[in-house]
């Protein structure tokens, strides 16, 4: 965390923040030997404080606005990171390194991230959308994609007392007009 905070310094500098008397590939192998939960672990106690310290002013018209989006991650290449995560379609083991998808709910008024999923690399976003609704309060506003321009997910919102505001995928009809054609 604090490599993090420090604007993602050298192993060498992080260690003479930190006032750590190690070499550098000693702090290595030590980071290899963390469990995958610890950035969970570490992400939920950060998450704890920061809700707290969040007012009232933080707001837009009174609702919490956040973002929903989600990413790829190359990770070391390991036989355990390769069974939990995967490799990237049509490439070949050993040429690749493993990638984990992370979808992630942010709040937009203060960039912190709120809840998020891993996944298999190759995982849509949608799948794992509704997963990430337990921390949202009554009428939070969640700002996404395209991606997440379905009415599934846009209804599921608005049953649980949440709005949605998303991008329509690019070949979607959108229209009011009486006997207008439809996309689908």
């Amino acid at each position: 965390m604090i490599q993090i905070l420090h604007g993602n310094c050298s192993v060498r500098r992080m260690l003479r923040i930190a006032g750590v008397n190690a070499s550098d590939e000693a702090f290595r192998q030590a980071r290899r030997r963390l469990p995958l939960d610890v950035l969970g672990y570490l992400a939920t106690g950060v998450n704890a404080a920061a809700r707290a310290a969040c007012d009232q002013a933080a707001r837009w018209r009174g609702h919490r606005v956040l973002s929903i989006d989600g990413t790829g991650l190359s990770m070391p290449d390991t036989a355990e990171l390769r069974d939990a995560y995967g490799l990237p379609g049509n490439t070949t083991p050993g040429c690749a390194f493993p990638v984990m998808h992370a979808l992630w709910l942010m709040d937009m008024a203060t960039g912190l991230i709120r809840d998020f999923v891993t996944a298999p690399c190759n995982t849509h976003g949608m799948k794992h959308a509704c997963d990430l609704t337990g921390l949202l309060e009554p009428g939070d506003v969640v700002v996404g994609d395209r991606a997440f321009g379905t009415f599934r997910f846009l209804s599921d919102l608005s049953l649980q007392g949440f709005h949605g505001i998303c991008g329509v995928h690019q070949k979607a009809i959108v229209g009011f007009t009486p006997h207008r054609k439809s996309s689908r």
